[in-house]
């Protein structure tokens, strides 16, 4: 950001460089303007306040291009014609070429001044009294770029560079009658920015006598009117519109009189941007579902009876495979350790586990004369 001291300096040296400029261009030297599809203005110098005695400014207008010519035309012009204050119009780069206008000190929108070629100088002068408040004059330089428009549909590529389209005859008037047609086209999936830089259509109100219409697309259709313009220079727009697509659909027509200079129309192709999609995979768990024929399961497929849809999770398989093979291996291991621990206790108290028993003898009779035996007592 600027500081206090440094914004002093910043406007001060501007100041300067204009009063230079002024002083260097009403004191025998020339001021260069480079004219453009777009229009600019120039002043008298004081502009609106009251220019100086005795100035003799110049302005060249160079359009750029070797057979572009220039135009030229007052907004306001307040001079002194009484005395010798007057502008002079030269179809060329110095005083020497030939006149548009001697002694030009009034004017109306209807005067208009035209070069042949790429050159138009302007020179001001004012007498030594009586001054008054001087004039802003318009220029604007555009090829015409009409083609054949005015004769058969013609198409136009749109680029990301700005581009024109003019009347045809621009800058001349256009032609009674007109009836002209050009499909401005850009790349697919982009849009058009349209601007009208410049205009001098025949004012009717409504546009019902001379009318410049875009459409948004290749069709005309009432729905898909994007600008309809029959503007002067004076109230000319320069608004920028945006196709919902890649054509815009350009008419001009004109009826059988009043014939004006026509328009100048810039138009771009906006860049393509691109998207990339990424996709997402969705893992789903074990679902076994059956639905009647003819129902609508909760996910929203139709199913049938006879069919089941079934969706495997291998890993969750895996995992209850593990977990019952763990369960068997304690099982039998508790198993174990309840017969160990049973047949240590019998060790210990000093049981002894029979596993048969002896048939034992038969018993004989007893015989009272005899004594006993003993194992008649087991």
């Amino acid at each position: 950001m600027f500081g206090n001291r440094e914004m002093v300096w910043f406007v001060g040296i501007l100041f300067l460089d204009n009063i230079l400029k002024v002083l260097c261009q009403c004191s025998g030297s020339t001021l260069t303007l480079t004219a453009s599809e777009i229009p600019a203005k120039f002043t008298s110098p004081n502009y609106p306040s009251n220019y100086a005695d005795n100035s003799a400014c110049l302005w060249l207008l160079d359009s750029g291009v070797a057979g572009q010519p220039v135009m030229l035309y007052g907004d306001d012009m307040f001079l002194n014609c009484n005395n010798s204050d007057f502008i002079t119009i030269y179809d060329g780069p110095t005083q020497i070429n030939s006149l548009i206008k001697l002694n030009l000190c009034t004017t109306a929108p209807t005067l208009v001044y035209i070069s042949s070629d790429r050159y138009m100088l302007v020179e001001f002068n004012s007498d030594p009294s009586n001054n008054a408040q001087g004039f802003e004059l318009t220029y604007i330089s555009a090829a015409d770029t009409s083609a054949t428009g005015c004769t058969a549909e013609y198409a136009l590529t749109a680029t990301t560079s700005p581009q024109y389209l003019t009347s045809a005859g621009f800058p001349a008037t256009y032609s009674s009658g007109s009836s002209c047609r050009w499909l401005i086209s850009g790349a697919s999936l982009s849009t058009l920015n349209i601007t009208i830089t410049w205009s001098d259509i025949e004012n009717g109100g409504s546009c019902e006598f001379d009318a410049l219409t875009v459409y948004d697309g290749q069709y005309m259709c009432e729905n898909s009117e994007l600008i309809i313009e029959c503007s002067t220079r004076e109230t000319a727009p320069a608004s920028t519109y945006t196709t919902t697509a890649n054509h815009a659909l350009v008419i001009f027509t004109s009826d059988a009189s009043l014939d004006k200079y026509g328009f100048v129309l810039e138009y771009q192709q906006n860049p393509v941007v691109t998207t990339s999609t990424t996709s997402t995979t969705t893992t789903t768990s074990t679902t076994v579902s059956s639905t009647p024929t003819g129902t609508t399961s909760s996910s929203g497929q139709q199913s049938s009876s006879t069919d089941t849809e079934t969706q495997v999770d291998i890993p969750l398989l895996f995992a209850c495979a593990i977990g019952g093979a763990g369960f068997v291996v304690i099982i039998v291991t508790i198993l174990h350790a309840v017969k160990f621990l049973k047949a240590k206790k019998l060790k210990k108290s000093g049981m002894i586990k029979v596993q048969t028993i002896a048939p034992l003898p038969a018993r004989t009779a007893f015989d009272r004369r005899q004594g006993p035996n003993t194992l008649s007592f087991v």
